[in-house]
């Protein structure tokens, strides 16, 4: 699969946000890496395992920094989140089974899934947070009475 570039239009601004987006998408790259080079199972395995634990920790720390900051699209970001876990944890216990292969389509699944998540739901809260500190600034230059 070819490998993702970063585009930082999906930069959020915040630096341990965009920190863990680039992780993932790096995650992704060698998840992509491992199914061209014909790796052996236990890798791509590794390699999931590891992009599920970045998940849990990304999604962790993005739902409270959205929680702190009362964030109205919150329940239907933790549902996407949710979603997405569930069906890599089910794709990553097929993996150890041997039910199921890692193919391109699903390596193209999880890209597309990323790259919509990062345009779409997390654009949102960027975009909330930005007209949240537009009305924090103006009430602060506000006179005093």
């Amino acid at each position: 699969m070819k490998h993702i570039e970063w585009d930082s239009s999906n930069d959020t601004g915040i630096p341990a946000i965009d920190s863990q987006h680039r992780q993932l998408l790096l995650l992704l790259n060698m998840l992509g890496k491992a199914t061209d080079g014909n790796e052996p199972d236990e890798k791509l395995i590794a390699i999931l395992a590891r992009f599920v634990d970045s998940n849990e920790l990304h999604f962790s720390s993005e739902e409270r920094f959205m929680a702190g900051m009362s964030y109205p699209g919150l329940d239907d970001h933790k549902k996407e989140h949710a979603n997405l876990m569930s069906y890599v944890r089910h794709l990553q216990g097929n993996l150890m089974s041997k039910q199921e292969a890692f193919t391109p389509a699903i390596m193209l699944y999880l890209a597309k899934w990323l790259d919509n998540h990062l345009k779409t739901a997390d654009a949102a809260y960027v975009e909330f947070i930005q007209v949240q500190n537009k009305k924090s600034s103006r009430r602060g230059l506000l006179p005093l009475a």
